[in-house]
């Protein structure tokens, strides 16, 4: 049985799951090389770096792989 999800649940979805995971580890590789910056310039590297691996690689799989799983056909 497929759940009945908007669209818009739908990408909330897929977007946290790839930027959670995503600012988890470029968290945890550059923090030692960052982890003297001030934060204000921290989080403009972390952001700089996540916001293309997220935009160009990981949101248009995820969002396949949610819509597979809740069931494309309930799509707005």
């Amino acid at each position: 049985m497929k759940w009945e999800v908007d669209s818009i649940h739908r990408r909330a979805i897929s977007v946290f799951l790839a930027v959670y995971p995503t600012i988890l580890l470029l968290t945890y590789f550059l923090g030692p090389f960052i982890s003297d910056a001030s934060l204000p310039i921290r989080i403009l590297v972390i952001t700089s770096t996540a916001v293309p691996i997220i935009v160009y690689i990981l949101l248009s799989p995820l969002q396949k792989l949610v819509d597979r799983i809740l069931g494309a056909d309930q799509q707005s």
